[in-house]
């Protein structure tokens, strides 16, 4: 969707820089998605600290499905293999 803002030269410049984005609407597409993002975050974190939320699998349950969704839909992978041991080659 396309529409017209205004944004101070000052703030425009800084959305630029932490963005890293060199044009003005993607650096503020950008930031706008990572600032609900982060909103969407927090407003997570104050269910949780609230305890208004309601999880119906284990911790073990979670692990043993060696994946899980956030509520931001996207898949994290929970089990973490261990490295392999070197083998030493004796001639």
């Amino acid at each position: 969707m396309r529409f017209t803002i205004e944004i101070g030269a000052d703030d425009m410049s800084r959305i630029q820089k932490i963005t890293g984005k060199k044009k003005k609407s993607p650096a503020v597409s950008q930031a706008l998605t990572e600032y609900l993002k982060l909103r969407e975050r927090q407003a997570f974190i104050g269910r949780v600290l609230a305890g208004k939320t309601d999880y119906s699998l284990s911790n073990e349950q979670l692990e043993a499905r060696d994946l899980y969704e956030t509520p931001f839909g996207c898949s994290v992978a929970t089990r973490i293999s261990a490295p392999s041991p070197r083998r030493s080659i004796t001639g």
